[in-house]
């Protein structure tokens, strides 16, 4: 269990995508960690439990067999990405403060002003095909299905 005192608002989508583009990947990480290091030990679950009342002590689970195949894939994906010098900053999308991936970095400060737009130029170079597929298919693609 991962305790968080903030808001459980950024998590809310967690039924659709527990790893939330590979960005929410501690509790699989912890989940495995467990199950190879305890002898006998077939399943393993993680939450992130929200002790405050704002957020009336919410808990978000994940179950390491369902996520398994999708956290290799991720994993492999950045892995690969990194190997290959391909590690690009994404600020993500306008949020209340700022760019949502750069609300929380201690580094923000030091950023292009202009770093939404550097990844706007950026986002549809095909070296970055399976980096970008980590999000799922975007909704023009989800239309064609």
């Amino acid at each position: 269990t991962d305790y968080k005192t903030g808001s459980s608002y950024s998590y809310r989508n967690m039924d659709k995508d527990p790893l939330d583009a590979g960005r929410r990947l501690q509790l699989p990480l912890y989940s495995l960690a467990a199950k190879r290091a305890l002898d006998g030990v077939e399943e393993a679950q993680g939450s992130y439990w929200f002790v405050s009342a704002s957020s009336n002590f919410d808990r978000k689970f994940i179950d390491l067999t369902q996520v398994e195949d999708r956290f290799n894939e991720v994993i492999e994906g950045i892995s690969t990405g990194i190997q290959t010098g391909l590690f690009p900053a994404n600020p993500g999308p306008p949020g209340l403060f700022g760019p949502e991936n750069c609300s929380y970095c201690d580094f923000a400060r030091i950023c292009p002003s202009a770093k939404s737009g550097l990844w706007d130029r950026k986002k549809d170079d095909v070296r970055l095909a399976s980096y970008i597929g980590l999000s799922g298919p975007s909704a023009e693609q989800e239309d064609e299905l």
